[in-house]
């Protein structure tokens, strides 16, 4: 027989574990709600933060988007909605005012914090960061902060939501590779054996150029995404030229997938007849975010796309 202080006892360790494990859920839940952030939620946005370091006085302004191509020149500006700026600053008075410029419109102005004492102090609490958003939807125009007072400037970061990137692959062939009869690009497999890390599972194929002649000036190419062909197109070419490797006798031919491609499927070229092909030039439109550079890190060269093979499907 267990006695009733027994029994007391092993309810109070049961009680006790229970509320230990529930604990420990919760820790970890919000550890990997943290981890996430505004990101993990909303795939859409990154942030960039600029180094400004300098003191302002009287009428001033900062220039964004020059600032932006100074410490971050690979980015591409035309690829970035401005969403809002933080600005980490201090003024010495108190009651400094700064507004986020963009185009002809201007943000509701925000007082910029501080106080004679911590002004000359460098410690990072010093300073406080006020959040500047944007005033207009178009992204058109100037970027800058015009700010009124005796000021202090950290850091900007800008917090950007970036658009779909339209990049080109240049896949080279040797010109004295001739193609006859029947035959096929199998352009995924290509893109792979060129750039092993691009993931096109991210990636919409928007065409395909060719520079290519043909001996008789009436082959055909022809765009297979999936299962759906584009309309073929004739490879032009004179039978004098066929043979020199001079590059004003190959012709630019530009095929478009057909309306009902899945990107998901194989991306490959047929050709019917005698073809030369010195170049593929293959546009693609990326459907993640732009690459962001990290410094003292190393950068993946295109975005995360949607989970699967690395190869993006079937070759």
């Amino acid at each position: 027989m267990i006695s009733w202080k027994q029994k007391a006892c092993n309810m109070r360790k049961g009680y006790i574990m229970k509320i230990s494990l529930i604990a420990t859920i919760s820790m970890l839940t919000i550890s990997a709600f943290a981890q996430t952030g505004p990101r993990g939620m909303n795939g859409m946005r990154d942030q960039i933060k600029l180094q400004v370091n300098q003191q302002y006085q009287g009428q001033s302004t900062i220039a964004l988007k020059r600032l932006l191509k100074q410490q971050r020149p690979g980015l591409d500006v035309q690829a970035m909605d401005l969403q809002a700026v933080l600005l980490t600053a201090k003024s010495k008075a108190g009651n400094a005012q700064a507004v986020l410029q963009v185009g002809q419109r201007t943000s509701y102005p925000k007082t910029v914090m501080g106080n004679p004492r911590a002004f000359n102090r460098p410690g990072p609490r010093t300073f406080h960061t006020i959040r500047l958003q944007n005033p207009k939807l178009g992204d058109k125009g100037v970027w800058q902060i015009d700010m009124r007072g005796n000021i202090k400037v950290k850091d900007v970061t800008l917090i950007v939501k970036q658009e779909q990137i339209v990049q080109n692959v240049v896949i080279n062939l040797p010109a004295r590779n001739i193609m006859q009869g029947h035959s096929k690009l199998a352009l995924k497999r290509m893109i792979q054996q060129q750039n092993p890390r691009m993931n096109l599972n991210g990636a919409d194929l928007v065409k395909v150029t060719l520079m290519a002649k043909s001996k008789m000036g009436r082959a055909q190419a022809t765009l297979v995404t999936g299962y759906n062909s584009s309309y073929p197109a004739t490879i032009p070419g004179l039978p004098r030229t066929f043979n020199s490797n001079g590059p004003r006798t190959f012709f630019p031919v530009t095929l478009i997938p057909s309306r009902y491609a899945n990107d998901m499927g194989k991306w490959q070229v047929e050709i019917n007849g005698q073809v030369k092909i010195t170049q593929v030039i293959i546009t693609l439109k990326q459907k993640g975010l732009a690459p962001i550079p990290r410094r003292g890190g190393r950068t993946l060269p295109y975005p995360r796309g949607r989970r699967g093979t690395r190869r993006g499907g079937r070759i």
